[in-house]
């Protein structure tokens, strides 16, 4: 989002940003009318992301041009509008950062694509495509695709019949503009209410931590207002309509709920709720200023917390996968760990791989050691922390097209534990959030049974 002079400029990105939180939408308006300044916190975790893309969409390109096909690179610039439309007039195969403008608008497709279906320009015409890492197309990346349809179709007289989306895994999904227009008319119309709301001084919403927070230029601001508002948002474990609740009843801090009377009720949340969130509030006022977080235990009971837990077999194995969502084509399992009791000590084994054909013979060993300790002792269990290793593991099943009977008798047969999901969520109240509703970081132990 840009302004020169009295004019806004905008792009398919901020009709996504807009979509993704509100709030974003008056802080880039305030940062373009020179209002505030943005003091950009780089998090390398997003940077990685963002190259990644551009190295998949760099990757895309090569694959076009080993095809042989006529690709016209278009420089970014002021330029570049009149370079893509000349790069149509001439009938290029590829038209690679195709840049439109339109009113308000101005925005670059990664591809524009070329297919026998006449138009205006000759016996060819051209469809929008955009190179994305995520494995499954996302709604934010159609309504950008949408706009690259409109003004295609705007400089070649025909509306695109498809667009298309170039997955992380090199898949190419292809959808019908006229099939979500209807919807994006109406978030268009949304976006430009709110922004003429803004301009006239209307407030924003809060910023609420969501999902977008993790690629937000602004999150660091957003985060420490919430701080010093100290938000009912960092309270662990409170959901967003609850916060909504306690709001309308007036309790808007983490201080204010702590200070809930005993008895008191909150429309929409049930009284257990509330009693739950008062006291995990209490719990994190106490402990501000405490160097070892303050706990309480709960009363405990049969099937709840550590009662939870299987009876302990000498074949048990603790087991952890570690990988990297953005290695080779669709990630990578690069290290499978365990570790068993051997003559009353941990023992752990790793094994390492840099590649796929290594990662299917880590598994396929994994597999066969817990089904041969299985077989021996059907007492025993596969521990995990989290619910990663057991979707992991059918993952790997699937991409490699190996040991299926195998996994199909672990799971049938309850082999592998959830410590977090089956034993600690029951057992240990939620801690104080780093960030984001119902996070887990550094504060209360809260025990729901017994240690």
């Amino acid at each position: 989002m840009l302004q020169r002079g009295g004019r806004l400029l905008l792009s398919p990105s901020d009709l996504n940003n807009f979509l993704a939180c509100e709030h974003r939408t008056a802080l880039d308006l305030a940062r373009a009318r020179g209002e505030i300044l943005l003091q950009r916190i780089p998090r390398p975790d997003a940077e990685l992301v963002a190259e990644r893309g551009r190295e998949h969409e760099r990757s895309h390109l090569e694959r076009l041009r080993e095809r042989g096909l006529d690709i016209a690179e278009i420089e970014p610039g002021e330029g570049a509008p009149e370079a893509t439309a000349e790069a149509m007039k001439r009938g290029a195969d590829v038209i690679h950062q195709a840049t439109f403008t339109a009113g308000n608008w101005r925005g670059a497709a990664d591809f524009l694509l070329k297919v026998r279906v006449p138009s205006e320009l000759g016996a060819y015409s051209y469809e929008p495509a955009d190179a994305k890492l995520a494995t499954h197309p996302k709604p934010y990346v159609i309504f950008q695709l949408l706009f690259y349809a409109a003004m295609t179709a705007q400089a070649q007289g025909l509306a695109p019949e498809r667009v298309h989306v170039v997955l992380g895994t090199d898949e190419t999904r292809s959808f019908r503009p006229r099939d979500f227009q209807a919807y994006a008319d109406r978030v268009q119309g949304r976006f430009f209410q709110t922004l003429k709301g803004y301009r006239k001084g209307e407030p924003p919403p809060y910023p609420y931590p969501v999902e977008h927070c993790a690629y937000c230029d602004w999150w660091a601001r957003c985060r420490d207002r919430r701080r010093a508002d100290d938000h009912l948002s960092l309270v662990a474990g409170i959901t967003r309509a609850q916060a909504a609740n306690l709001e309308e009843a007036g309790i808007r801090t983490v201080a204010e709920l702590a200070d809930v009377p005993v008895g008191a009720s909150v429309p929409g949340i049930a009284m257990p709720t509330l009693v739950g969130l008062r006291q995990q509030a209490w719990l994190q006022m106490l402990s501000r200023d405490s160097d070892v977080p303050l706990h309480e235990r709960l009363a405990g009971g049969p099937g709840r917390g550590f009662a939870r837990l299987p009876p302990p077999s000498e074949g048990d194995v603790f087991f952890d996968i570690e990988s990297d969502p953005w290695a080779l084509d669709d990630g990578l399992e690069y290290l499978l760990g365990w570790s068993e009791i051997v003559a009353g000590e941990p023992v752990y084994h790793a094994i390492w791989a840099h590649d796929r054909a290594r990662e299917k013979e880590a598994f396929e060993q994994f597999v066969d050691l817990v089904v041969e300790r299985y077989v021996r002792d059907p007492t025993m269990h596969v521990y995990h922390y989290g619910g990663y290793e057991s979707g992991a593991l059918k993952r790997l099943m699937q991409r490699h097209a190996t040991r299926e009977d195998e996994i199909d008798v672990l799971l049938r047969g309850h082999v592998l534990v959830n410590l977090y999901d089956h034993v600690v969520r029951s057992a240990i109240g939620p801690v104080y959030p780093t960030g984001g509703f119902a996070s887990f970081g550094r504060l209360s132990t809260v025990l729901h049974g017994s240690m």
